[in-house]
């Protein structure tokens, strides 16, 4: 397998080979090599940038426009006021540059830019509420906080998600048990759902207009219909908490998994959910997040406790292979793999940001 250990930043992540992709191939080339091997190179190199915030951070999601590379940032102080900070990158600097920033209370447990290119310019926030920003001509402002039918308290809320077939409806899961379907151009709540009896603790949407997954506290992924949402069918449960569920984009059949205090990813199919269709092993400690590549079938990234950030290949031989690594300076909290380009999957970890050029 090849590697790449940094320390701060040392060397180029790793690159496939020029006659392959992440696109949706059924039998991707697996071979891997170096981009290049920098003795002694700047602090950006042409394959990973670097941008360093003055509080810890958590959250970080891509603008949907390739250019300017534009990113979204959410820092995590207990204590003190908290930040959405929007950066571009400058190439004429070689370096991202701060737009604008606005202040929240609480730590955001999600934020996500809207996947639409018509709407990209909007953002969204959860934790004691959902917030709804806009990021235009240089300028974060926030335009709307939603608590839902309690005006006065709502939450904690653990994450969201845009549908990707209908913008304009955004679900969020809830430590109260519920996930709720908004339509934010209304501001109308769609459904309520009481989805378990223990805290939801992630939503995602289908790659189709009617679907959507939760996970939680009580250890099952369950999938609902927004046309029959008094229903649902529980595609997969062990009693372990999980903490990400992520279907993927292309193939809709296809849904990976992170539980709670483990090192492991699950991949499941839809069509035979009840026993994994392959599980990640390459983590020695807990796995904070991981997401599928948004051109791709095949290719998932996770990252976790243990300073590594790993590229699956989930079809390699048809058997899932670890095909790329690269270890960070500390534990890597989250991960963004941007929905407009898959050429840089963005780390998060302590108050650091990397970009990773992935081709």
């Amino acid at each position: 397998m090849s590697s790449l250990n940094t320390s701060e930043i040392q060397k180029p992540f790793l690159k496939i080979n020029d006659n392959s992709s992440y696109s949706a191939l059924s039998e991707p080339d697996t071979t891997h090599q170096l981009l290049s091997d920098l003795d002694s190179p700047p602090s950006n190199t042409p394959y990973i940038k670097r941008y360093q915030n003055q509080s810890l951070l958590y959250g970080i999601t891509f603008q949907s426009s390739p250019s300017p590379l534009t990113l979204a940032l959410s820092t995590k102080n207990i204590s003190l006021k908290n930040k959405i900070t929007i950066i571009e990158f400058s190439p004429q600097e070689d370096k991202f540059i701060e737009r604008s920033n606005s202040e929240c209370e609480f730590p955001p447990s999600s934020i996500l830019f809207c996947p639409s290119q018509s709407n990209k310019d909007l953002l969204i926030s959860t934790s004691d509420s959902l917030r709804i920003y806009k990021y235009s001509e240089n300028k974060l402002t926030f335009q709307k906080e939603i608590k839902g039918n309690n005006k006065i308290f709502c939450g904690p809320l653990t994450s969201c998600d845009w549908s990707h077939i209908n913008p304009s409806i955004v679900g969020v899961s809830s430590s109260d048990t519920t996930c709720k379907l908004w339509d934010i151009t209304k501001l109308e709540i769609l459904n309520t759902l009481i989805v378990d009896d223990k805290s939801a603790y992630d939503i995602n949407f289908g790659n189709d207009d009617f679907t959507f997954m939760t996970a939680g506290a009580k250890g099952g992924i369950r999938l609902f219909d927004i046309r029959t949402p008094d229903t649902c069918k529980v595609l997969f449960e062990n009693g372990e908490p999980i903490t990400r569920v992520k279907g993927n984009l292309i193939n809709g059949n296809l849904v990976i998994c992170c539980f709670l205090d483990k090192s492991v990813i699950y991949v499941l199919d839809k069509r035979k959910p009840d026993i994994p269709y392959a599980i990640l092993e390459g983590h020695n400690n807990v796995v904070n997040n991981a997401i599928w590549a948004p051109k791709s079938n095949t290719n998932v990234i996770s990252v976790g406790d243990d300073k590594m950030g790993l590229v699956w290949d989930v079809y390699s031989d048809y058997m899932p292979k670890c095909v790329m690594e690269y270890k960070a300076n500390k534990e890597i909290e989250n991960v963004s793999w941007g929905d407009a380009t898959d050429d840089w999957v963005g780390i998060i970890y302590g108050n650091n940001v990397e970009i990773l050029k992935m081709k």
